[in-house]
């Protein structure tokens, strides 16, 4: 089914499937090197720049290169499947060959435990039959694989109809929190709607703060100088948090994480990776990390400085963030999967998000059902209902990434 690296000049040199339907000929091409991903890029850039999917930013090519060269590894094998329809790319699945304990190999979202949506890249969201037929034939026929888990899978996305009802796992499904700008017809309405307490925040943290200065908001692109400074100590402040909280860091200070986002570059300006720094004066108290695509903004990680955690610098910070994308016209505030109580300040719009399963051998069918489906979920739901001080003595004690 997989044939030698083809030898067409309009496509890149990588390995292939094909099939036929009525005059359309449709490939599934196997991009599983640096190489082969580099070779696609024009294909990929095409498809994404004029795409109108939603949720697709962690499907980009900027976000998968730099992964794949950041973090891939001989453990995490990429294996993107880009689906093309007479030498055009209609739709791009990243994903990447992982060996979990036991010598298990499972095909997972290319970029997890950072990659926050597992969607498929398609011109406007969808996927016609023959397309998806073709797609899940080359997925499921993947060689040298015990099993295929994907979660984080946004509702109405076409990877749902490649997967199908059978196989999503009830119980691993998620939501996501999403703030719709576009209901504020300017900055002042949005400041208006803002209940009293969060208004009071930003006195009080105005107040305690104004030996340095006034609060003021920065906003720093990968093209500054200040971006790499800013995004290492944003990063700092986070493990920080996680260290003196006992919460789970979900890969945030894996080694090379913080030149793997400062690597990540855009095509278009005012999007990709952006800081938000709140300011005292010239003094940064806290920094907001995360990526503009296509009008939508996920918000990737946050930090303050912890010994300042009284002021609710946070809280500050988001407002006056949404305050800037609504007057520079971003639709849509992310706030992203894993409900939180204080994520309902910013949300009036929930995205439920799916998992799925294909076991392939009977060791992929252990994996599935032993550990996806039973103890890592309790595992988890164990950990959380800690109290906190058990849950930091334990953290001190796991070794770390970096």
């Amino acid at each position: 089914m997989y044939a030698r690296p083809l030898n067409l000049p309009e496509l890149p040199e990588i390995a292939a499937y094909s099939g036929q339907t009525g005059a359309n000929l449709l490939r599934v091409h196997a991009l599983v090197s640096i190489q082969d991903i580099v070779n696609a890029e024009d294909l990929w850039r095409d498809l994404e720049e004029s795409s109108t999917a939603p949720n697709c930013f962690f499907q980009s090519y900027a976000w998968c290169k730099s992964w794949a060269e950041h973090h891939g590894d001989e453990r995490h094998q990429p294996v993107i499947l880009m689906l093309t329809r007479n030498t055009k790319a209609i739709a791009i699945l990243p994903l990447m060959q992982v060996m979990v304990r036991g010598g298990i190999k499972v095909m997972r979202a290319l970029g997890e435990p950072h990659t926050q949506y597992t969607n498929l890249l398609t011109q406007n969201g969808s996927l016609d039959d023959a397309a998806t037929d073709v797609l899940r034939e080359a997925l499921h026929s993947w060689p040298n694989i015990d099993a295929i888990f994907v979660q984080y899978v946004p509702e109405l996305s076409p990877l749902q109809k490649v997967f199908g009802k059978l196989s999503e796992i009830p119980t691993l499904r998620n939501e996501a929190s999403q703030y719709e700008l576009k209901t504020f017809s300017s900055v002042e309405a949005f400041t208006k709607s803002l209940p009293v307490r969060r208004r009071q925040a930003q006195r009080r943290a105005a107040s305690a703060l104004q030996g340095d200065g006034p609060l003021l908001l920065e906003v720093i692109w990968p093209d500054d100088a200040k971006f790499t400074g800013a995004l290492s100590q944003c990063l700092r402040w986070k493990d920080e948090w996680i260290s003196n909280t006992g919460r789970m860091n979900a890969g945030i200070n894996d080694k090379s994480h913080n030149v793997f986002l400062a690597s990540i570059q855009s095509a278009a300006h005012k999007d990709g990776p952006v800081i938000f720094a709140l300011k005292a004066g010239e003094r940064p108290v806290a920094y907001q990390l995360g990526f503009i695509h296509h009008g939508h903004y996920h918000l990737y990680t946050a930090s303050f400085e912890w010994r300042l955690r009284r002021w609710s610098l946070g809280t500050v910070l988001i407002d006056m963030t949404i305050g800037w994308l609504i007057e520079n016209k971003i639709e849509i505030f992310d706030l992203m999967g894993n409900p939180a109580p204080y994520k309902g300040n910013w949300s009036n719009h929930s995205l439920i998000l799916s998992a799925f399963m294909t076991s392939k051998t009977w060791r992929g069918k252990l994996y599935a059902h032993l550990w996806v489906k039973l103890l890592r979920p309790r595992l988890k739901n164990i950990y959380h209902h800690l109290p906190q001080a058990i849950r930091i003595q334990m953290l001190r004690l796991m070794p770390r990434s970096d």
